[in-house]
């Protein structure tokens, strides 16, 4: 099943561990800068403009697979 786990810069190398442990490795991430402040001030649609292609890249990998 396509997926891609998204995470902040601080639990980038805890999410690789975690999918190392889970069997998968490779599962891709979109890792975001993590909030200052713990205020979430980005624009999500921004993020999604930006990402927009490896996001597609990721969740169709696998298609009819």
């Amino acid at each position: 099943m396509p997926t891609l786990t998204i995470t902040h810069d601080t639990f980038e190398a805890v999410a690789l561990m975690h999918a190392e442990t889970m069997g998968i490795p490779e599962v891709p991430l979109l890792v975001e800068p993590t909030p200052k402040g713990g205020i979430v001030g980005v624009d999500i649609a921004a993020v999604v403009r930006e990402n927009a292609e490896n996001i597609l890249r990721a969740l169709t990998a696998n298609e009819g697979g």
